[in-house]
């Protein structure tokens, strides 16, 4: 069964060819066969090569010369993992001082062969629980080897020799620091193991040797001097087959062996992983920051995108190519330096103006390619909206119709200028520094307040201001033209092309997004009769705008602006539930128009004043006239919303845009021959908007719109220029160069925590030497030496990176207080999971590599050596 044949072991000490070097014959061509199940007892004086007979059988050491033959198997050819199989599955150690691990309870050492075996976590339990039962420590299970005695510990190595049912026990010297009567006791159990096992013991007692083994063998000077009872050539040994699987340690056991190791040394496990962290939370607050910020920009630019859309117009202007004529014209003309010359600015900037309007886009062609290429766009714009070129008219629920730009404004700021004329320090307001307003008619000089007359006055009015021909024009004339103009009936209805009035994008989730529903009846507007007040921040409109929609009558309009000049300022308010609900009417210019028997006429002059009131009225009564809208809710932007598509005013939907268009287009007076009748709404485009999801896909429909001038003619050709991209880009790009230059600077902490650890986990090597030597006893490979080590680092980089994940949190939480003290920014310092998730990997993946070289130093400690340490 084991056979040594002329075993020779030299060890060398020193270098070769030095002066110190030297070789020492621990044995000398020995042979010994043993057989299956005896007890054998080596005797001999201390250096005679008994430990080391036994480490060359048990596989710790290695033969100089000879052979070791297991199961008629020659060993010469053995490699490292046979050797680690043979010392799993065919050899039990039990040493003079017990080598127990002492991170591990007695249950967990006696395991430790079976977990290098591959065992499963069930039956090892069952394995070592019978055998520790069979040494009578059963009730020992959870016990620390620190809170056993002497005898208990020798008991539990015996245990961890036989729970994997070897086929060879070699005990060196197991009772040599017991007493007496523990040392009888571990003789009994041995002498009991001997009748089915081979026990070869290595003792310096040759009456304990006399009393218990069955044969006794003697060396001296590395040489056999005598064998009691050895070997007869005619004995017959059943033969066995060698054992040639090794299974390796799994990580998990591994893990488990140094997280038990590392909670001995808390504290300083403690402290390498927040040194560790040290790079991680660094690295995270910039991440947090950076992802912060560019989520900031990115919801900006989303705001951005919704209230500032490529848009492409049938007259495309270039303002930086207008702009730059401005400031250019003058270079480009070379003369004589004799005189003052009039460079040709406004005339280069007429030039440049009138030229861009006459390079029109071809909104047919690229509307009709768009439709047929849309889904190329899926994905990348919130919408797409037409525009187009017509004007339609509201009449608000007081009765007066309001046209944003034109007589609402007029009206109001009459309005105000009587309220000014009310008291006598507004006086200054409405006349020039000498107190009276001039009009001097032969030089044709402006006087004060002329132009905002011209502007803000009726036609008649203003034809009158003029007609006095008089030098100056007292207040009191001023006044009474003002209370005069006060008195017309402003009935005409106002266009919604300009002003308070805007069509919204259909992207509803983005609107909601940006937007808050105020009020408990308001709703988002669907349908072509649904549109949307919006509001300014603070709930506020201003009152203008209230005004021209007939929210604030006349009379609520002249108190307000009354109370402006007192002590007693009024705040106009109104209920959200008072405006929700509110219809207003809306006419086109084909209602404008009936047949009176023999031709279509118009109850409207050239200037937009209503000259047949009568009609007018009927028009206002007939259901089928015209399209009644009303305001389904009203909306505020957001707080954390930076912008909104929607302006402050009316917003209505597309729906309605389409219903109007062919509520008019299919109108008897448009479709008549009558040549001054209105013409049919175009169905071509005026302007085109892309309102793009986000900057990179801003990207992707200017490359549409690319491929689209790519494969036409010159002549329909797309232009248009993008300022707000350039800009908002600029600013991400800053924003990531900043992040990557911090994080290339925070790495460094990475490297060096690396490094640091590198060397605590070499320390860790050194202080764990004799237990590196015990799992090579008990058949631990290289491979799971080194995995033991590694296990360890991957934990302290778990650790570390967990910690500087929780720190860099909770860090978090003053950093954005600053920021929203600051930059009244708020929630800006916001990590991602997935870098959480990533940086702790980092963490752990540095950590690793770090261990590398001690784990690997570890791996190639001679076990001989390492059971030595203390």
């Amino acid at each position: 069964m084991l056979e040594l044949n002329n075993i020779t072991k030299i060890y060398e000490l020193g270098k070769k060819n030095a002066k110190e070097y030297q070789q020492v014959e621990a044995l000398r061509e020995v042979s010994i066969k043993f057989r299956e199940n005896e007890f054998v007892s080596i005797l001999g004086p201390s250096g005679c090569g008994k430990t080391t007979l036994l480490n060359i059988v048990g596989g710790l050491d290695k033969y100089s010369s000879g052979d070791l033959i297991i199961n008629g198997k020659s060993t010469k050819e053995f490699t490292d993992k046979d050797w680690d199989t043979y010392r799993n599955h065919s050899v039990g150690f039990v040493f003079q001082s017990y080598n127990l691990i002492p991170h591990q309870t007695v249950l967990q050492n006696v395991e430790l062969a079976l977990t290098l075996s591959g065992i499963n976590r069930e039956e090892r339990r069952t394995r070592a629980k019978e055998v520790l039962k069979r040494v009578g420590l059963e009730d020992k299970i959870n016990a620390k080897p620190n809170q056993l005695s002497g005898g208990q510990m020798q008991r539990v190595a015996i245990a961890r020799a036989l729970v994997n049912n070897p086929d060879v026990i070699l005990a060196d010297e197991p009772t040599g620091a017991l007493d007496s009567k523990t040392s009888v006791q571990i003789m009994d159990l041995l002498k009991e193991i001997s009748k089915e096992k081979l026990i070869i013991m290595v003792t310096h007692n040759p009456d304990l040797a006399e009393a218990y083994s069955t044969r006794i063998i003697k060396l001296k000077d590395g040489v056999l001097l005598n064998d009691s009872n050895p070997v007869q050539d005619d004995e017959y040994f059943e033969e066995r087959e060698n054992v040639t699987t090794h299974k390796s340690m799994s990580f998990w056991s591994a893990l488990s062996l140094s997280f038990k190791n590392l909670l001995t040394k808390k504290a300083r496990t403690i402290l390498v992983s927040f040194a560790g962290s040290i790079g991680i939370i660094g690295i995270a607050l910039i991440l947090a920051l950076s992802t912060g910020f560019q989520a900031f920009i990115n919801k900006t630019q989303e705001d951005t995108l919704s209230s500032y859309p490529i848009t492409i117009n049938q007259y495309n202007t270039d303002m930086l190519s207008m702009m730059l004529s401005l400031f250019t014209a003058s270079t480009t003309t070379v003369h004589d330096q004799d005189g003052v010359y009039a460079s040709d600015t406004m005339s280069g900037l007429f030039e440049e103006a009138t030229s861009q309007m006459a390079n029109m886009n071809d909104l047919e062609s690229f509307s009709a390619y768009l439709e047929e290429h849309r889904s190329e766009l899926d994905g990348y714009v919130s919408d797409i909206k037409y525009t187009y070129d017509f004007d339609f008219y509201i009449k608000n629920p007081n009765g007066t119709s309001v046209e944003p730009q034109s007589s609402a404004l007029y009206d109001m700021i009459l309005m105000y200028a009587c309220a000014y004329l009310e008291h006598d320090f507004a006086v200054e307001f409405i006349n020039n520094q000498n107190g009276t307003f001039t009009l001097n008619a032969t030089d044709n000089t402006t006087p004060m307040g002329y132009g905002f007359m011209q502007n803000y006055l009726p036609l008649a009015n203003f034809n009158e201001f003029v007609s006095t021909k008089t030098t100056t024009i007292t207040e009191a004339k001023f006044v009474e033209i003002i209370k005069n103009a006060m008195k017309i009936d402003l009935s005409t209805y106002s266009k919604m092309s300009f002003g308070m009035f805007k069509e919204m994008i259909d992207n509803q989730p983005l609107l909601q997004s940006q937007y808050d529903l105020l009020g408990t009846e308001s709703t988002w507007a669907d349908e072509a009769n649904e549109v949307m007040l919006v509001l300014g921040q603070n709930c506020e409109l201003d009152d203008y705008t209230l005004f021209a929609l007939g929210l604030i009558s006349n009379e609520q309009m002249k108190a307000h602006m009354s109370s402006l000049f007192t002590e007693n300022k009024q705040q106009l308010k109104l209920e959200y539930n008072d405006v929700v609900g509110k219809e207003y009417k809306i006419l086109l210019e084909n209602d404008y128009w009936y047949h009176d028997g023999t031709q279509w006429v118009c109850i409207k002059n050239e200037y937009g004043e209503i000259i047949d009131q009568a009609k007018y009225k009927e028009i206002i009564a007939d259901p089928t006239k015209g399209k009644t809208v009303k305001i389904a809710g009203i909306v505020k932007l957001k707080e954390d919303a930076s912008a909104g598509q929607l302006s402050e005013g009316i917003a209505y939907t597309s729906k309605l845009t389409q219903e109007l268009i062919a509520y008019h287009n299919n109108s008897d007076v448009v479709k008549s021959d009558q040549s001054e009748t209105p013409n049919a709404i175009s169905l071509v485009p005026a302007s085109i908007s892309f309102y793009a999801s986000s900057f990179e896909a801003k990207e992707v429909i200017e490359n549409f719109i690319t491929t689209y001038n790519n494969g036409v003619e010159e002549e329909k050709k797309i232009e248009y220029t993008d300022y707000i991209g350039i800009i908002m880009s600029s600013v991400s790009t800053i924003i990531n160069a900043i992040s990557y230059i911090l994080i290339g600077f925070v790495s460094v902490s990475l490297v060096v925590s690396s490094i640091m650890i590198g060397i605590i986990t070499y320390i860790s090597v050194l202080e764990r030497i004799k237990e590196i030597g015990i799992l090579r006893a008990v058949g631990a490979s290289k491979r799971d030496i080194k995995r033991v080590f590694t296990a360890e680092t991957f934990i302290i980089g778990l650790v570390a990176g967990v910690l500087g994940i929780a720190i860099s949190l909770l860090l978090t939480i003053p950093i954005n207080l600053i920021i929203k003290a600051l930059a009244d920014i708020s929630g800006v310092a916001k990590l991602p999971l997935l870098s959480a998730v990533v940086l702790i990997g980092i963490s752990m993946l540095l950590t690793i590599v770090a261990g590398l070289i001690p784990a690997k130093i570890a791996s190639k400690k001679d076990p001989v050596i390492a059971l030595r340490s203390e």
